[in-house]
């Protein structure tokens, strides 16, 4: 239907779309059409941010809960039992980097920020440290079996399948 409307979408938006419409045809093709005179009228794109905007108050029932640097934070912090503003903050001790470095790679696989954005969440960091702490979160997933269920637990608390 986008395309006989001369509507190009990005994979993120046709999910977004899809994880919120779940009952039938007609509001798919509602929505389309809501979203594309949108941005027309916008003269802009059709992004994810814009798709949640237009359509995230028609469907609020079935969109996913938006997971934000904040939140990440709060949960990393309340499981680790730190302060949040740890995380934030300086500090290089073992027992804050770790969460730290998760929180970031957490950010990075479970919203579309940018790594300068990421960065800015946690304290104002370098994008370069953004993306070591990722590599470093991904080499512990492989070779830790728990933490690798740590990761998968808080994602699917972050991404609202377990209540939190």
């Amino acid at each position: 239907k986008a395309q006989s409307e001369c509507m190009s979408l990005t994979d993120d938006v046709i999910l977004y779309i899809a994880r919120i419409i779940t009952s039938n045809i007609r509001q798919l093709e509602g929505a389309l059409i809501k979203l594309h005179a949108y941005a027309s009228l916008m003269k802009t794109d059709v992004t994810p941010s814009l798709a949640e905007e237009v359509l995230g108050k028609y469907f609020a029932e079935n969109a996913p809960p938006v997971v934000d640097a904040r939140k990440i934070i709060e949960e990393v912090a309340k499981r680790f039992s730190i302060d949040p503003a740890d995380i934030r903050g300086k500090c290089r001790n073992k027992e804050i980097v770790l969460p730290r470095q998760l929180a970031m790679y957490l950010t990075r696989t479970l919203t579309d920020t940018s790594l300068p954005a990421i960065g800015r969440a946690y304290g104002g960091k370098d994008h370069t440290t953004v993306l070591h702490a990722c590599r470093k979160i991904e080499e512990k997933i492989a070779s830790d079996r728990a933490f690798a269920g740590l990761v998968e637990e808080l994602s699917r608390r972050l991404r609202g399948s377990v209540s939190c």
